[in-house]
């Protein structure tokens, strides 16, 4: 078989591949040298080509999908004695899913759909309806922009870049403590202007009504007999059933006369839309009452005109033509901005806040099927974290409300909030939060064995800090959190400030009997025998046993060991100590330079009724809200 002269097509550029031996080539070679010789780069993992022949001797068209079929096209050539061998290349379109959570774009736009004075409403219900029902009409370029009284003019001539100019993120602290100069402040009930706690936020914005165009969310005014309804209510019932959404699985699609939000959420939705089908916008108009984009890429009719409605804030889509079947896939999309990038990957960077560059952009192409660079992934990274330390600061402003809401609706609860006494009261700032449920109280004290497993854990959020916690057990072996307290670190005098509130909480009476089992951490036995002097103290084993081995390394006295502390009576523990004192006498005294009566179970407080040797009450607590501590406070 002789060789052929290749050419390959695509839209309106032809490839030279020169001359070419049969059995030098395949299927996926012809489409990625096509593709280095027409775009300049090879195929990426994300796109899926095809390569088809037109037979010039019938015209039929067939796609080639595999070498045999190539090969059975280069015998029908040489048959045929044609040289010469022309094949089309064909992008077909991905079928990415997006993630369910595709809205999150829409951050940031809730809220701003604010309606006109009045005075600027038109109440013409006639030329209300004609507006919203001619979406087929397309807007000219003299169409006739309303009037808005005393309203500043955008200046549109040019678009900001998302990435070049940051915008602002807003400030960390927005709801300042008001109150008292004292270091330790109880949460009292307050006054009776403030005791309705709003649970919404303070700036106002009802995050359950989002940017719809209902008037006033009220469905009443949509429900009238025809011949109550005017041109008002007949627009509302319009914008109400044709109302824009994404696809069930997550896919963005346009239709004539969608009602789409207002002009932000309108830029958004068709850069998400861009971005999903892989090209890039060029605007036509881009202004407060008109939208007009085409593709950027001029073989391309894709065409979008949105418009506002007489309101002056809604946009309705007027018209979408053309489509993007021979349109390429631009890999390096320029709508793919930082804003975009840390609304799309915000839960993942949170997730990750040291993860690296390479691997966020490697989500965004096994995703998104786009390409960003380093410095774009950097800036959405910065704009994520920054945005959740004004989250975490935020959390800390309200924690005293939160408090008031707490003693309101779970009365006999105790919350306390400390205020750092080395700040100014001016503008107190947060030092320590103790917190204690009624229900956990009378558990504790009605149902459950005098005894505490007091430990402490690292918060690994935006502003660190440690969390004490005081646990126990019930009849069922299920663990009762009694009490947990938010502060600077594990020191005497936080743990002292603790244990003080939780004897208050407890209301704990001289001569019962009561025990704490800890790992000896730091400032913990101080503050135990200072706040709970009658208090019989027990050490965990097996913080125990991890300093003996970090000491000795012997594992045949380990077993040994956990024995001796098992055992119920002095005799039985006498044996299993001689046996660990004729095997090695310097750990058997290593062991008893500790008090007997802390870790060994016959020298229990048998008031106590409890033979727990270790705390794995609070090692489970801890356990149990590991995926929480990097949550903010609240």
């Amino acid at each position: 078989m002789l060789p052929f002269q290749i050419f390959v097509k695509y839209v309106n550029e032809t490839a030279d591949l020169d001359i070419i031996e049969p059995g030098d080539c395949s299927v996926i070679s012809l489409i990625n040298d096509a593709k280095k010789k027409l775009k300049g780069d090879p195929i990426e993992p994300w796109e899926k080509w095809q390569l088809a022949i037109t037979l010039p001797w019938n015209g039929v068209r067939h796609v080639l999908t595999t070498d045999e079929q190539l090969m059975c096209c280069f015998k029908e050539f040489d048959r045929c004695d044609k040289p010469t061998i022309e094949f089309e290349l064909i992008l077909v379109p991905n079928d990415m899913e997006f993630p369910v959570d595709l809205l999150a774009w829409k951050e940031g736009f809730i809220g701003e759909n604010v309606p006109p004075p009045e005075e600027n409403v038109q109440h013409n219900g006639n030329e209300l309806l004609e507006d919203v029902v001619n979406e087929a009409v397309e807007d000219t370029a003299t169409e006739p922009v309303e009037d808005i009284a005393n309203e500043p003019v955008e200046d549109t001539s040019t678009e900001l870049d998302e990435d070049a100019a940051s915008e602002p993120v807003e400030d960390a602290v927005s709801d300042e403590f008001d109150g008292s100069e004292d270091d330790n402040y109880e949460v009292v009930d307050e006054s009776e202007d403030d005791s309705d706690v709003s649970l919404v936020d303070e700036g106002g914005l009802d995050f359950a009504n989002p940017d719809r165009c209902d008037p006033d969310g009220d469905d009443s005014i949509v429900i009238l007999s025809s011949d109550e309804e005017n041109g008002l209510t007949r627009a509302a019932r319009y914008c109400r059933d044709n109302q824009w959404a994404p696809n069930p699985n997550g896919t963005i699609a346009f239709e004539d006369g969608q009602i789409i939000g207002n002009a932000k959420m309108t830029r958004a939705a068709v850069k998400m839309y861009a971005i999903q089908e892989g090209f890039t916008l060029k605007k036509v108009k881009n202004d407060k009452c008109r939208y007009t984009v085409v593709c950027k890429n001029d073989a391309c009719d894709w065409r979008l005109h949105a418009s506002c409605l007489t309101d002056g804030v809604t946009f309705m889509i007027k018209s979408v033509r053309g489509g993007h079947s021979m349109c390429p896939r631009v890999a390096e999309n320029k709508e793919a901005t930082s804003r975009w990038v840390s609304s799309v990957l915000k839960s993942l960077i949170q997730s990750n806040p040291k993860g690296k560059g390479k691997f966020f952009k490697n989500e965004l192409q096994e995703r998104y099927a786009v390409k960003v660079g380093n410095q774009t992934v950097y800036r959405a990274k910065r704009i994520v974290l920054e945005n959740l330390k004004s989250d975490h600061a935020k959390a800390y402003a309200k924690i005293r409300k939160y408090g008031n809401v707490i003693r309101v609706m779970n009365p006999g609860s105790d919350v306390y909030v400390a205020l750092n006494p080395d700040v100014v009261s001016v503008n107190p700032t947060f030092f320590r939060f103790y917190l204690s449920f009624k229900a956990c109280k009378i558990g504790f004290k009605n149902g459950c064995r005098p005894l505490i497993g007091v430990d402490g854990c690292h918060l690994t959020g935006q502003f660190g800090g440690v969390l004490l916690s005081a646990t126990a057990l019930d009849g069922d072996s299920g663990i009762i959190p009694i009490a947990l307290c938010i502060c600077e670190s594990e020191t005497t005098e936080s743990w002292t400030w603790f244990l003080r509130l939780l004897r208050e909480s407890l209301e704990w009476e001289e001569g019962r009997p009561i025990c704490f089992i800890s790992d000896r951490q730091k400032g913990g036995l101080a503050a135990i025998s200072k706040e709970w002097p009658e208090a019989s103290n027990r050490y965990c084993f097996r913080h125990l046993i991890a300093n003996f081995i970090a000491t000795f390394k012997n594992h045949n006295i380990n077993g040994k060991l956990w024995h001796a502390a098992r055992v119920a009576n002095r005799g039985c523990f006498d044996e299993a100590m001689a046996a660990i004192r004729s095997e090695n006498a310097k750990a058997a005294d290593w062991m008893m330079s500790e008090p007997v009566e802390r870790w060994a179970r016959h020298g229990f407080d048998p008031r106590i009724k409890s033979d727990h040797i270790t705390n794995n009450m609070s090692e489970c607590f801890n356990s149990w809200i590991k995926d929480e501590r990097d949550k903010h406070v609240l």
